[in-house]
């Protein structure tokens, strides 16, 4: 699964990042991050509040993330298949935007060119 899969990615990030994306600091701001999110305090975000989130995070065009690709990343990180996104799985996607957004940058792309050379 892609939760799995961003354990395997994390060794091969820089320090700074792993630690800053693993951390209880982290973890507290998807928390307040999330509560801020969920005005209905029902303990869960439906995609199209997810929106905002994933495009002020994610390196790409602002266009380019939709409902549709929100609905996709529930799909993927949505524990309870109900079509929301818990608390609990807020702080995965966070960490896989963040990771997806930097393995799209220069820096980023450099280090899937090395880690594809040691695969071979």
């Amino acid at each position: 699964s892609t939760r799995e899969n961003l354990s395997i990615v994390l060794e091969f990030l820089p320090e700074h990042m792993r630690e800053q994306i693993m951390g209880q600091k982290f973890q507290e701001e998807c928390n307040t991050h999330f509560k801020r999110l969920d005005t209905n305090e029902r303990g869960k975000l439906p995609e199209e509040d997810l929106v905002p989130v994933i495009q002020r995070l994610s390196m790409a065009n602002v266009a380019s993330i939709s409902t549709d690709q929100c609905k996709r990343f529930v799909a993927m990180f949505g524990m309870d298949n109900d079509g929301m996104i818990h608390l609990e799985d807020f702080c995965n996607l966070i960490q896989f935007v963040i990771v997806a957004g930097y393995l799209e940058s220069p820096e980023g792309k450099d280090l899937v060119d090395v880690a594809v050379v040691q695969e071979r």
